[in-house]
């Protein structure tokens, strides 16, 4: 399980360009106003070292193994832990080899460490929860050597005798239902996907009214077992209107065999909001564009006096994948945030229905894809006092078909639709878009050269993402024309969003072209 050890030192930057609206992203978890600004003002990015991210646990492993590590200096691992390991993640999904053979080496030390007998259950369970703290699975390895090794502690041996030791503790935590669904849950994270049902049905089974919401909040969790053990539990308790409320906003997301679940849990048939309004006070709402995986981000602003609360939903091409409430904060710490969001992705302003629409779409993509929204997004709509959420299945044409519609066009020049075509892959929006991932590897290791490669993504692969270009046309219109209603851009990526949608060939759109010779262009070899 040793490795070479290298000298510590600060942060310090790899051989490629850090994704920086991915990490800007990250650091918006946090909300800090100077943060942010440091994290503007550092362009080319220091970052955690692929080595150095490995040799921090390496080192904790060790010496947890020789009992040299105090309380301070877990502490202090498990912060630098949990920001190397997101460091690591960004760079990784933005296409980063070296740091997913790094995050794949972590994942080695952390499965070794389970079979260390010299490591406590404390060290294991710490480790388990830095890789979760930074949206990272636990090994199954270490779910079952925490197990084993709690079982063995006099205090607790069970996991159901832990699972009531948890309710009391995050009952007298005084968090609210939100924050002690999040403890469960990452608590939940560190166990083989049976003791963490025991565990559940154990603190369910205590009865404890102020845990029905937290509860409930399982519903979504991605281990339908879990999902429907807490459900069945609330089926059999007693009438609480706050719970079916909740239950209710959630029940259109999921799939029809959990939505079933829910109705047998549910008492009452609670409202939920207005029609396409809130009774909270919104100061303003924002969309981004899209960028080149799928991403965009949705934020919602709310004034209270004179401070606001900002929230923001990240939206990937599955769905509802995250989202973050802020603190309240005052205008200035808000005019920050919302520049230094706009650095990342451009962002503009949208009336509420808009939002509402953006998210509903969305949620349809969870749908499609099997994939579930995070408890947080009920979070927010109760915090905001959404109306209901109902996932909107419509296709790119139709998305567009409807703009066009609404907004004809007012230029019938006969080069009108070649002119359209041209903007769309000269704009700003477009020139960060381009195709990644192990099934471009595959094509570029058996075509050579700059031109055949562009031509086999153009003929061969991106015939096959049709949809999902038509989509990022269709959903960067919409936001784009919430702003501008007179810009061109919006109506010319809707034009070729109708093309794509339509069948065009890929070689007649100027778009495609583009996208074909910057993937080549960005391509860096595994």
């Amino acid at each position: 399980m040793s490795r070479k050890k290298k000298a510590a030192g600060a942060p310090k930057s790899n051989g490629r360009t850090p994704d920086k609206s991915a990490q800007l992203q990250e650091l918006l978890n946090s909300f800090n106003p100077e943060d942010l600004a440091a994290f503007i003002e550092t362009s080319g990015g220091a970052t955690w070292g692929h080595e150095e991210a490995a040799d921090l646990f390496d080192d904790f492993i060790s010496a947890c193994v020789e009992g040299e590590m105090d309380d301070a200096e877990r502490e202090d691992f498990s912060q630098s832990a949990i920001d190397a390991l997101i460091d690591l993640r960004i760079q990784a999904n933005g296409g980063d080899r070296a740091a997913r053979r790094q995050l794949e080496e972590i994942r080695e030390l952390v499965e070794g460490a389970a079979e260390v007998e010299e490591l406590a259950v404390d060290d294991l369970m710490l480790l388990g929860r830095v890789l979760i703290e930074a949206e990272l699975e636990a090994p199954d390895s270490l779910k079952q050597a925490v197990v084993a090794r709690l079982q063995d502690q006099p205090a607790i041996g069970s996991v159901t005798a832990l699972g009531a030791g948890l309710a009391e503790v995050v009952e007298k935590s005084g968090l609210d239902l939100f924050g002690a669904h999040e403890q469960l849950r990452k608590t939940f994270a560190l166990f083989p996907s049976e003791d963490a049902l025991r565990c559940l049905t154990e603190i369910a089974s205590i009865g404890h009214p102020a845990m029905d919401g937290a509860i409930a909040g399982f519903a979504l969790h991605p281990d339908a077992a879990l999902a429907q053990a807490a459900l069945s539990n609330l089926a059999a308790r007693a009438q609480d209107k706050d719970r079916d409320r909740l239950l209710a906003r959630m029940r259109p997301w999921l799939p029809p065999q959990r939505q079933a679940w829910v109705d047998a849990a549910m008492k009452t048939e609670p409202e939920i909001g207005g029609a396409s309004k809130t009774n909270v006070k919104l100061h303003k709402c924002y969309a981004s564009v899209c960028d080149a995986a799928g991403a965009r981000t949705l934020v919602a602003v709310k004034k209270e006096g004179a401070k606001f609360q900002a929230v923001l939903f990240m939206l990937s091409e599955k769905g509802v994948f995250n989202v973050m409430a802020s603190d309240p904060m005052t205008k200035h710490e808000l005019d920050l945030l919302l520049q230094d969001m706009s650095l990342a992705a451009h962002l503009s302003e949208v009336k509420f229905p808009l939002l509402l629409r953006i998210l509903s779409l969305a949620l349809a993509e969870n749908l499609a894809a099997g994939t579930l929204p995070p408890f947080e997004l009920a979070h927010a709509a109760e915090t905001f006092d959404f109306p209901p959420l109902t996932p909107d299945a419509s296709t790119p044409a139709q998305i567009i078909d409807r703009l066009l519609s609404e907004f004809p066009a007012t230029d019938d020049r006969p080069d009108a639709h070649v002119t359209a075509h041209a903007a769309a892959a000269a704009c700003d929006y477009t020139q960060a878009w381009f195709e990644d991932g192990p099934k471009i590897d595959e094509l570029f290791a058996k075509v050579k050269g700059k031109k055949r490669r562009a031509e086999a993504v153009l003929k061969s692969y991106l015939p096959g993402r049709r949809d999902y270009w038509a989509r990022q046309c269709a959903l960067t219109a919409l936001s784009l024309h919430a702003e501008n209603p007179l810009h061109p851009v919006w109506r010319a990526l809707a034009v070729v969003g109708r093309d794509l949608a339509a069948g065009a060939p890929f070689d007649k759109i100027p778009l495609m072209q583009f996208i074909a010779e910057h993937t080549v262009e960005n391509y860096v070899a595994p």
